[in-house]
C-alpha cells in the first residue's frame, strides 16, 4: 500500500507538470 501511495503521488506530480 505504501508503494502505491508513493507511486500515486509521483503520477500526480508528473500530471501537474504536464498540465
Amino acid at each position: 500500500m505504501d508503494t502505491t501511495c508513493k507511486q500515486l503521488e509521483s503520477v500526480d506530480r508528473i500530471l501537474d507538470m504536464i498540465w
